[in-house]
Parts: C-alpha cells; structure tokens; sequence
C-alpha cells in the first residue's frame, strides 16, 4: 500500500506534469489534460508534452511558472500558444525530427537557460523577455543536428550564446 502511495506521489514530489491531451480540449486549465494537474493560476512545475492528443495547446492561465518545458521522444507536432509563460529552467526537444512550436510570451527569471534541441526542431516565435540584469548567458541554444529558431520581437537581456 506504501509503494503505492509513493508511485502516485512522486510526478508532484518532483514537480513535474505531463500533457496526455485526453481532457478534451488544448486547455492548460483543463485537468483532465495533465498527469498532475496545474492546479490554476500561479502553479511552479516542470511541463512535459508527449503523445499525439491535443497537439494545439493554449495556455489560458494568467500566471504561471515552468521550471522546465520539455518535449519528450513520443511528442506529435506541439504548438503552444496563449498568455505568457515565466520560464525559469530549460527549454528541451527530444522528439525526433518533429517541430515544437513555443508561439507563447515567454519571461524569463535570473537564470541561465538552456535550449536544446537533441534531435529536433525547435521554434520558439513569441516575444522573449525578462533575463538576468548581470550580464550572464540569457539563452543558451545548443544541439547536434538539430535546428533552433528564434524569431519575435524578443526584448531579454543578457548574453545569447549559440554552441
């Protein structure tokens, strides 16, 4: 029975959610589409996208923070659009040869991000702000034969280092 309790725990204990898509719409908001749900406005966890269901995702919630984004290796063809997003971790692609589309705000906190793309595309279109005041590596995209692009009117500060 603790085993149990440990195994439905532990996706929250590490503070991570992962889109199934199968609460009927692309709705952040919609519980049914995430492992763990968001919990509404002003939720802190890692996002994860995978599977086939509900490919166009709106992020309807008005804040909210995302310690990583990831793309995992059964991820479809993922656009993510709606309000913006406060990124304080990494941003990953590993779906092979598929485009994931961020056309979503996105804010970034003091931290060096990490962009990569391991084996896919990554197309981050919507407008980049926020980044450290200091100076450091604001984005950081690297990734072997992968393609990263960034496009927007993107206004971060910080250093853009391409590896």
């Amino acid at each position: 029975m603790l085993c149990a309790l440990v195994v439905l725990l532990a996706p929250a204990a590490f503070g991570q959610s992962v889109w199934n898509g199968s609460g009927g719409n692309g709705l952040w908001s919609n519980d049914g589409n995430w492992s763990v749900p968001l919990g509404g406005n002003g939720f802190t966890t890692g996002l994860t996208f995978a599977g086939a269901t509900n490919l166009s995702t709106t992020n309807d919630l008005t804040s909210g923070t995302a310690t990583v984004v990831a793309f995992d290796a059964t991820a479809g063809a993922f656009t993510l659009a709606g309000n913006a997003l406060t990124l304080s971790g990494s941003i990953v692609n590993g779906s092979s040869g598929i485009l994931q589309t961020l056309s979503l705000p996105l804010v970034l906190t003091s931290n060096t991000h990490a962009v990569t793309a391991s084996s896919g595309t990554l197309a981050i279109s919507g407008n980049v702000s926020g980044g450290p005041a200091d100076g450091i590596t604001a984005l950081n995209f690297s990734g072997g034969v992968s393609t990263l692009m960034l496009s927007g009117s993107n206004s971060y500060t910080g250093n853009t280092r391409v590896t």
